[in-house]
């Protein structure tokens, strides 16, 4: 993408080379600037990728996720108290 490519269809074309002539061999992409990228090459059949700290950093991390989370344990903590799950198990 850096030099007027994409990236993304490099990859899919790729994938799809692979498939045609049945090779046993996996996609391992590169070089990520978003997480756009990182998510239209796994739709485009790639296998893993390599990022960065910070990208892998934001690929994990969603707010909404993060707001699900919190709202889930103050239920939790309104309803059971400090217990864990473990101490049901006992």
């Amino acid at each position: 993408d850096n030099i007027v490519g994409d990236g993304v269809r490099v990859v899919a074309d790729i994938v799809q080379i692979f498939k045609i002539h049945n090779l046993d061999a996996k996609v391992l992409a590169a070089s990520f600037k978003s997480c756009e990228q990182v998510h239209k090459v796994a739709l485009a059949g790639g296998h893993s990728v390599t990022v960065n700290p910070e990208l892998f950093e934001r690929l994990i991390c969603h707010p909404l996720t993060d707001a699900a989370v919190d709202m889930f344990t103050r239920d939790w903590k309104s309803f059971y108290g400090e217990k864990t799950v473990e101490d049901f198990l006992r």
